[in-house]
């Protein structure tokens, strides 16, 4: 999404008053030691299952202008709904996709996707919430 606040302004011009907007995001890299885990992880990869896991990537360019391509912290999501004039009522992690995702992966994709977190933040036109 090239432009993410002005997506949720325009989810939140067109939900109806007392509407919900959801949004489902996660932090991808969120350090050098997450990165550094993901290019080991990618290199074991295209060793072991002899494919090329960069290949089906955006291009750099495009990459440079998406600004989550590498996922957002609850957080920016938040503050950006409250921009948007939406009240904020829930923001949950959303451990347990995480496990099933380990669950069912190999363990060499631990070592990528390993550290991802996923969130869910919830909010509402028209209404007010303390949070």
């Amino acid at each position: 999404m090239l432009n993410p606040l002005k997506a949720i302004r325009e989810w939140a011009r067109v939900v109806k008053l007392g509407g919900k907007v959801v949004a489902i995001d996660g932090k991808w890299l969120s350090n050098g030691v997450d990165r550094l885990k993901w290019l080991v992880g990618n290199m074991v990869v295209a060793a072991y299952e002899r494919r090329n896991p960069w290949r089906n990537r955006y291009r750099k360019d495009v990459c440079r202008m998406l600004l989550f391509y590498n996922g957002s912290s609850p957080e920016k999501i938040v503050e950006m709904f409250r921009v948007a004039g939406l009240a904020v009522t829930s923001v949950k992690d959303l451990m347990w996709l995480r496990e099933a995702q380990r669950r069912n992966m190999p363990p060499v994709y631990w070592l990528i996707w390993g550290s991802k977190s996923y969130y869910f933040v919830e909010g509402f036109k028209g209404i007010k919430v303390d949070m």
